[in-house]
């Protein structure tokens, strides 16, 4: 129990892991971009906001995924979201089913959120908290985020610099 309380009054940051009863959560590598693929937002004071993330059911029970993460900007939920398959080998994360008992899911999540953003954080249904500010962004931010095997390799390569 006491564990579980630290897990939502602590604030992590990006490459810790928050552990509770039920899951642990990590956060990979966080991005932000003017352009995706062939899309840019119609307000070019907004930009897309990435977050890697890996997720593993570590109950006996299924996690139910359905707004289980939310992306909060400076306090304001961010209303517009979608998820990526981040590789195979591991279960997709899909908000409309269940992450079984034992299973790993490895994914992103992403917003349009406004240019001038200080703080996005990454916020789980039960208060778990992950908080990111300009200097967490990765080395590939000038570069154009795309979603296909190219992006995959690039995302690794920033990993590497790190």
């Amino acid at each position: 129990a006491a564990a579980e309380l630290e897990a939502k009054s602590k604030v992590y940051r990006k490459g810790e892991t928050a552990e509770t009863a039920n899951y642990k959560l990590t956060v990979d590598t966080v991005d932000a971009t003017p352009e995706f693929e062939a899309y840019t937002p119609s307000d070019s004071s907004q930009e897309y906001f990435f977050v890697s993330f890996e997720l593993e059911n570590t109950s006996d029970e299924a996690l139910a995924t359905r707004s289980f993460l939310s992306i909060v900007v400076d306090g304001e939920k961010a209303s517009t979201r979608s998820t990526y398959e981040k590789y195979n080998g591991v279960d997709e994360f899909d908000e409309y089913s269940d992450l079984q008992a034992g299973r790993k899911t490895a994914a992103y999540i992403s917003a349009t959120i406004p240019v001038d953003w200080e703080e996005v954080q990454l916020v789980t249904s039960d208060g778990v908290t992950f908080a990111f500010d300009h200097n967490d962004l990765d080395a590939c931010q000038e570069r154009t985020v795309a979603m296909n095997p190219r992006f995959i390799t690039l995302v690794t390569q920033c990993i590497a610099m790190d």
